[in-house]
């Protein structure tokens, strides 16, 4: 809604409604997912299970073909409201008991519900949203979710800490997460309001193409090369990402509330940057945005391994802003540059399932090492060097004659 006025007129309603359910998932967010790896570390969890609630993100990726087939058999907008609202409620689960584990099961339980619904809500966007605007919405869309998340961030970390005034005691992290689930739940209430024709059929797709078991990873060179670049440097960066929670706490001794603000400052980069990133998707080459991405990834590794407080993690906090949004909106492109008509939840499904191979088992990889080692410069210095590697095999990919021009939507390159 703050950047409507970029959307044009005929889409407009439909981007507020869009948006407005962003902000509400961005406040949910905030108040809840964003801060839980820091509450239980300082609960008491061990490295192993600070990492997984960290990367519990990638378990609900690694279903996600599962459930973009599932979706495309169904009404897509009613698959969506129900799971969502069905994962943010099971959040208050949290509630029941102070076991670690149990906070574990029920966090990962609740990001395979919110990452099931990507697929179908993207195809959405991608039916209701013009072609040659599609990245740009998107990203404004990040952008607005991520500004509402730092508000979240900064207000839950807070209020978890600090008593607000008039009162002798904080509001705790139960009752924040209570008020963090009443936003999640209102964002699929608005996100219901938009006029999506659910029984619209989807196009087929013919057998020639991505249904053919293994037949995208050779027709569409574009795509290959994009999930294996993503594979290659995305692994070392998860190598390096998946300590950076124990590294707040642990060596730069870090709180609820100073993770509250760094969060805060990290969402605020990725909504700028998502607005930049957006006014870039139309202008340079997706493979040229992905050796940017790869540069910030090697930026933010080096910021971390120099910071020894959480104030000089403050420039960290920031260029991972940066990594964040151009890790949102780059994928997004290269989808809606190789996916055909109705092969948009498929193509998105794919990507999911690489990214949650690497999200689960390289932070897991890393904690094991770091609880090993006892050390955190091993694994930056290491995922720096994979990262440089990945770029310099970008910039030689780009000089092919076929990388030089992209056509959009019609699966080809």
């Amino acid at each position: 809604m703050i950047l409507d006025r970029w959307v044009s007129q005929e889409v407009r309603g439909l981007y507020r409604i869009d948006a407005a359910q962003h902000i509400l998932s961005g406040l949910f967010y905030g108040m809840t997912i964003v801060l839980l790896p820091v509450v239980a570390r300082r609960a008491g969890a061990s490295s192993f299970q600070t990492v997984l609630i960290g990367s519990s993100f990638g378990l609900g990726c690694l279903l996600a073909n599962l459930w973009a087939r599932r979706s495309m058999r169904g009404r897509r907008m009613r698959f969506i409201l129900t799971v969502r609202a069905t994962g943010r409620l099971l959040l208050l689960g949290l509630l029941l008991t102070d076991d670690m584990w149990w906070f574990c099961g029920v966090i990962c339980v609740v990001e395979i519900f919110e990452i099931a619904t990507q697929p179908a809500q993207l195809d959405i966007q991608k039916t209701i949203f013009p072609h040659g605007m599609f990245g740009r919405v998107i990203a404004f869309l990040m952008m607005e979710f991520h500004l509402a998340l730092s508000v979240g961030a900064v207000l839950g970390g807070y209020l978890i800490e600090y008593p607000i005034p008039g009162m002798s005691a904080p509001l705790g992290f139960s009752v924040v997460l209570m008020i963090g689930s009443v936003f999640g739940l209102l964002s699929v209430y608005v996100y219901s309001r938009l006029p999506f024709p659910d029984d619209l059929p989807l196009i087929p797709v013919p057998e020639s193409s991505t249904q053919k078991k293994g037949r995208w990873l050779t027709e569409n060179p574009l795509f290959r090369h994009g999930l294996v670049l993503h594979l290659w440097f995305g692994t070392a960066n998860l190598l390096a990402m998946g300590l950076y929670y124990l590294y707040l706490v642990d060596r730069a001794g870090g709180t609820e509330s100073s993770a509250g603000y760094l969060m805060a400052l990290f969402t605020l980069s990725t909504a700028l940057f998502s607005f930049l990133w957006a006014k870039w998707a139309d202008r340079i080459h997706v493979l040229r945005m992905l050796t940017l991405v790869i540069v910030a990834c090697i930026a933010t590794t080096g910021a971390f391994f120099l910071a020894s407080s959480p104030w000089e993690l403050i420039p960290a906090y920031l260029l991972w802003g940066v990594v964040n949004a151009g890790s949102i909106v780059v994928p997004v492109k290269l989808t809606s540059l190789c996916a055909g008509p109705g092969e948009v939840q498929r193509y998105w499904s794919i990507f999911l399932v690489w990214l949650g191979f690497r999200t689960v088992a390289a932070p897991l990889v890393a904690a094991e090492v770091y609880r090993r080692m006892g050390r955190f410069d091993f694994i930056f210095l290491f995922s720096v060097v994979v990262m440089m590697g990945a770029l310099i095999y970008n910039e030689r990919v780009l000089r092919r004659p076929e990388f030089h021009k992209v056509v959009e939507g019609d699966g080809s390159v």
